[in-house]
């Protein structure tokens, strides 16, 4: 009986260690892989569709500009303050904090909203009373046009409003073989809000975004991965 058991002990140890390889195995695999549910789309050898569903990606950090600064979607000056949300594709920084290296399939986006000091504010004290003709939650007091800050019953701060455009980076080898990282830049918009995005963009040319990366952080795959908190 005890010369049984030992051989079902042995048995029982040889399967969890064969299910342990296998395991690792899958997880090595997984690792090596994006999530092809959320790969990006491509219309053609050149367009790119706009990500689907990005605001549920990983943001990895949030940058602010002065009002009266252009954006870097087409170079247009913007009335308020601007910020720079950023998200990148999760199964992609998954394969990124443990290889230290962007996979193949990676895709960041950098989503643009600016501060209130249009429409639904007086122009000349720069004081927000309505929201697009509702109340506001809370009382908003004057603006400064200067550094996009309001005074609200709540605290003084700056608050992001609308969404007006969208730029996007893919890596992809065998779409942009010759591209320095094999990075492909796209931008959509500027729009007058979040639902009038273009549905589609053409890579854009190397001055307009390449140039920079490449000028700047070609050590660290063309990703300025120092300015963003998420990924430190």
């Amino acid at each position: 009986m005890f010369k049984q058991a030992k051989v079902i002990s042995r048995t029982a140890k040889c399967l969890l260690m064969a299910l342990s390889l296998t395991a690792l195995g899958g997880v090595a695999q997984a690792a090596d892989v994006v999530n092809k549910a959320t790969q990006a789309h491509f219309i053609d050898a050149t367009t790119a569709h706009i990500p689907q569903g990005y605001r549920s990606w990983t943001h990895i950090g949030t940058f602010a500009t002065p009002p009266g600064h252009k954006t870097i979607i087409d170079g247009s000056t913007r009335e308020g303050a601007q910020f720079g949300n950023t998200y990148v594709e999760t199964s992609a920084l998954a394969i990124y904090k443990v290889t230290h290296k962007w996979p193949d399939g990676t895709q960041f986006v950098k989503e643009f909203s600016e501060s209130s000091l249009a429409d639904d504010c007086d122009k000349t004290t720069g004081a927000c009373v309505m929201n697009h003709g509702k109340k506001w939650p809370q009382h908003m007091g004057n603006c400064d046009k200067t550094t996009g800050v309001c005074v609200t019953t709540h605290g003084t701060g700056i608050f992001q409003n609308n969404f007006f455009g969208v730029t996007y980076m893919v890596k992809d080898a065998a779409r942009f073989p010759k591209a320095p990282g094999n990075w492909g830049y796209f931008a959509f918009g500027p729009a007058k809000s979040d639902k009038a995005y273009p549905q589609t963009s053409k890579v854009l040319p190397f001055e307009k975004c390449a140039g920079c990366h490449v000028a700047h952080v070609a050590d660290k795959d063309y990703v300025f991965s120092d300015l963003h908190l998420g990924l430190q």
